[in-house]
């Protein structure tokens, strides 16, 4: 579902611009758009149209931020009559297709398919039907024209700045008020607006509201934002400025209450609009773009409750406009109403179903399932973002040691014993729990996540949780309040980093699956889900039989360590892969660290041999997933080029309702990275020295010290100790290795 306006709390500056000329220029600064969120530029919301015929769209911009594999390419502009959903008549940019099949023109950007932050996208492109404006902004009338976000996937975000030019189009509405007019109020226009002080708007402070009959009208046609109940035009307006402190809690609220007086006709209407950090540098001719929300007030509901996430320390305009033309006087008080302490409801019913009186697991239970039964819970915690609204919550307690390594995961595992609930987890670092008293939760979320559907597990992991911190897990339900309780259980672990590999024994016959010395740039991937990227091998490329001791890949890693998974395949019928039909050669799990670029990763284990016969291949598979934390993006990393046939990379993700490994030049939206992998082998197959296990060329005491250090049952492949591959380190596998003492043949 299309969002229609942008989240508020990441909002920046945007500006329109017209030229002498028709063209329109639509700028933004710093502008966040949460995947599949757009913002009207003109249309039935805003009530501003456009005039003329769109022939073309040009950018100019670039991506400053990224939040699980935003590209810059993925800004897009969209038109469409109506309210904002698919089927649109344009779309240029973006990952989703919004047009489907409906015969709407749809056009990539020309670069940009990078997440990179400072990745430009630029370029224009030209429409091969132009499309007509008649200057109606109305639901039935012409397009309305957005512009957001056009990758859809759950948890996805891109921070923007530049412009984007309508070729061929004029604005209908322009800023412009005359301060000057005599008689008028001094708040007249939205460039001088009455300065609300801090002391004021805490008090409550009554302040006139005064709109005689010289008083104009400069703000935007404002029917899409008030909705409905707005029947007839503002026909004046004053104007109130006034600064959210940078104390305040993202949760407060500003109510507005009028005062009637002489305005008990009750046309009174109050519009809020956010103006950003700095108000000398805001753009009045952004006022359709920055409303947040309107109210009626009337004598009988003379308070408007603004609830939207404010942006501590940011200036917010109040617009109070009338549609008489009769004259206004009364007064109006702006008040910041900070949320309510922390409490809750029923402290005992379970005994953690308060955020300060948690179940502390403790170290020794790492690992160790603990029961809950949340039927009786009630909902104490803060409101979270929409995706991860939970009810009926009950709260843990993890404490980490006084040294965590680079690498460590706080791992989560949630089962509820009822099939539909649709598990939340969210996780709060509260520094010190000794001093935690609740109020300021809502601003210790690291993040949330939500089950994508009804079911009763979520495994949720938290990367490099921070040494010494306390952290609060929080489970609930995303179904309602009503029915949403079940026992259940919670798993936490704490896992550590899995080392990284080199390669001591690389091949004399290496095969590359790009050509290329070292991967350029990152791929693409859906977000709250596991991906599965695959790449194939043939015997064209490795003939009959090819044996390997070290694979090398390409992969990306912005912000934390993250544990993925690697192995090896063969597939038996070749051709495009499929996950059921592939039979395992090598696994491996893999300690992927940050790096600044696009990296090189090693796997290495005892001599694989491969025979590719009868048409079979040989695939590379990685599996990655999110996590909980600070935005960090894990990707697989390749080299731009069109690939055709094996030389396809094929991604599959739940989340984003790709079952099967698909290649993807198939996806849509002009994907061609292809995967970097390096076989690190020899043509033909030579019989290992398996004993051999630290690769030094012979069989000697310091293979015996990694024999005996393993002893016992493997806990996975490749176990290298299993000599004789029977699932377990013991005495075959010693007699074996002593037969082979000495110097390796070969």
């Amino acid at each position: 579902m299309l969002s229609h306006r942008s989240l508020i709390a990441s909002l920046a500056t945007a500006t329109i611009a017209a030229s002498a000329t028709a063209d329109v220029t639509l700028s933004f600064t710093n502008q966040t758009w949460p995947g599949y969120n757009f913002t009207q530029y003109y249309g039935d919301i805003v009530q501003i149209g456009l005039t003329g015929s769109l022939t073309a769209v040009s950018v100019n911009a670039v991506l400053n931020a990224s939040v699980a594999a935003t590209y810059a390419d993925d800004l897009c502009v969209y038109l469409d009559v109506g309210s904002l959903t698919t089927g649109g008549a344009l779309q240029v940019g973006g990952f989703g297709n919004l047009v489907g099949t409906g015969g709407g023109q749809r056009y990539p950007w020309p670069n940009g398919g990078d997440d990179a932050p400072g990745t430009p996208v630029t370029g224009t492109v030209t429409l091969t039907t132009p499309i007509a404006f008649t200057g109606n902004p109305t639901a039935t009338g012409d397009n309305n024209v957005w512009v957001g976000n056009g990758y859809g996937a759950a948890g996805t975000s891109g921070t923007f700045t530049g412009t984007i030019t309508l070729v061929g189009v004029n604005s209908s509405w322009t800023y412009a008020c005359n301060p000057a007019i005599a008689g008028a109020p001094a708040n007249n226009c939205a460039t001088n607006p009455t300065l609300v002080s801090a002391a004021q708007l805490s008090a409550g402070t009554n302040l006139t509201l005064s709109m005689p009959n010289p008083t104009s009208n400069d703000g935007p046609p404002a029917a899409g934002i008030c909705g409905v109940g707005l029947t007839a035009p503002i026909a004046r307006d004053v104007w109130y400025l006034f600064q959210v402190p940078a104390s305040a809690s993202i949760w407060s609220d500003v109510n507005a209450t009028v005062t009637f007086g002489a305005c008990a006709q009750g046309n009174v209407w109050l519009t809020l609009y956010e103006v950003g950090a700095d108000p000398a540098a805001y753009d009045e001719a952004t006022l359709p773009q920055s409303a947040y929300e309107c109210f009626q007030a009337t004598p009988a509901v003379p308070t408007a409750n603004f609830t939207d996430y404010f942006t501590p320390g940011n200036y917010y305009l109040m617009r109070v406009g009338i549609t008489a033309t009769t004259p206004c006087a009364g007064q109006i008080a702006l008040q910041l109403v900070e949320p309510a302490p922390y409490a809750c409801s029923d402290p005992s019913t379970p005994a953690n179903n308060c955020a300060i009186a948690p179940r502390a697991i403790s170290e020794s239970e790492y690992g160790t399932p603990v029961s809950f039964d949340s039927t009786l819970a009630t909902t104490d915690g803060p409101v979270e973002p929409v995706a991860c609204a939970a009810f009926k919550d009950t709260w843990y307690l993890v404490t980490m040691p006084a040294k965590v390594p680079l690498g460590t995961d706080l791992a989560i595992n949630v089962v509820y014993d009822d099939a539909n609930i649709r598990p939340v987890v969210s996780v709060y670092n509260v520094g010190d729990f000794a001093t935690f008293v609740g109020d300021d939760l809502e601003n210790d979320l690291v993040g949330c996540i939500s089950a994508a559907a009804l079911e009763s597990t979520l495994d949720v992991v938290l990367g490099n949780p921070e040494a010494s911190a306390s952290y609060l897990i929080r489970i609930g339900s995303f179904v309602d309040d009503v029915f949403a309780g079940s026992p259940g259980t919670i798993t936490v672990d704490i896992i550590d980093p899995i080392p990284p590999q080199t390669c001591t024994t690389p091949g004399s016959a290496p095969v590359n699956s790009n050509g290329t010395a070292a991967p350029a740039n990152g791929g693409v991937r859906c977000t709250n889900s596991v991906n599965l990227v695959a790449r194939v091998f043939t015997s064209d490329q490795l003939g009959a039989a090819y044996s390997f001791e070290c694979v090398n890949f390409g992969m990306t890693c912005q912000a934390d360590y993250q544990a993925i998974g690697f192995g090896i395949y063969v597939d038996p019928t070749g051709g495009d892969p499929v996950l059921a039909e592939l039979v395992p050669v090598a696994e491996w799990d893999v300690g992927l660290y940050p790096a600044a670029a696009a990296q090189i990763v090693t796997v290495t284990g005892p001599q694989q041999c491969i025979e590719l016969t009868n048409g079979a291949t040989l695939v590379a598979l990685v599996a990655f997933a999110d996590e909980v934390g600070d935005g960090n993006v894990v990707v697989y990393a390749g080299d731009d080029f069109a690939a055709t046939g094996q030389g396809e990379t094929y991604l599959a993700s739940d989340d984003c309702a790709i079952t099967e490994l698909t290649p993807i030049s198939a996806i849509g939206g002009g994907f061609d990275t292809q995967w970097w992998v390096d076989l690190s082998g020899d043509i033909g197959c030579v019989e290992a020295c398996r004993p051999d296990l630290n690769g030094d060329g012979a069989v000697n005491g310091q293979d015996l010290g990694v024999l005996l250090g393993a002893w016992g049952a493997c806990p996975g492949t490749p176990c290298p100790p299993d000599l004789n591959d029977d699932g377990s380190v013991n005495g075959q596998d010693l007699g074996v290795l002593l037969g082979a003492w000495g110097q390796c043949p070969n």
